[in-house]
């Protein structure tokens, strides 16, 4: 069983560099409160492209939950105020 680890957990959690540059722009968009739909329409990329985004960061972070991301992009400064 995979344990998924709270964003709390600072030096647990992988920095951002092992992001793509697309998976942060989708984290940035998400973290300011857009909806799959509306990232999708500011990056020109289909709804389905934008949840494989966010399942691949949700792995590679090894966080479960959107609102585990949204946490992660602020504390890690990637969220837009």
């Amino acid at each position: 069983m995979t344990r998924h680890l709270r964003v709390d957990e600072k030096s647990t959690v992988p920095p951002p560099s092992v992001l793509t540059r697309r998976e942060r722009e989708v984290l940035c968009l998400l973290a300011g409160g857009k909806r799959s739909a509306e990232i999708a329409v500011c990056l020109g990329i289909t709804e389905a492209t934008v949840e494989v985004h966010r399942r691949n960061m949700k792995q590679k972070l090894r966080l479960s939950t959107i609102a585990d991301l949204t946490r992660y992009a602020i504390q890690q400064g990637l969220a837009s105020s």
